[in-house]
């Protein structure tokens, strides 16, 4: 007569609480918002003012559709335009980097 639990039934069991959780995980993941924090949101904003004012203003990146979107809560959403050029924001970029001056225009 056997008695206890057999090694194959432990190690179907462990690999079936491991399958269980990953595809939690995944469910998990896949449902819940992917929102950035205030300090992100200003971390990414220094980040792009300063690739602006390395390019003088009047060129560089423009702003991107992920810093619009996600970051438009939380500071003015009229600067904050997808597509949005250096010169455009530079007034926007000196609360939070120094800037000592904006092009009249580019060419």
């Amino acid at each position: 007569m056997k008695k206890g639990i057999a090694i194959h039934t432990i190690l179907l069991l462990v690999v079936g609480l491991i399958a269980v959780g990953v595809i939690s995980y995944v469910v998990y993941k896949s449902f819940t918002s992917s929102t950035l924090s205030r300090e992100e949101c200003r971390a990414r904003i220094i980040s792009h003012c300063t690739s602006c004012n390395v390019a003088k203003w009047c060129a560089g990146p423009t702003v991107g559709e992920t810093l619009a979107n996600e970051c438009g809560q939380f500071y003015s959403t009229t600067i904050l335009i997808s597509g949005a050029d250096c010169e455009a924001i530079c007034d926007f970029c000196k609360g939070f980097i120094p800037v000592s001056s904006c092009p009249a225009s580019c060419p």
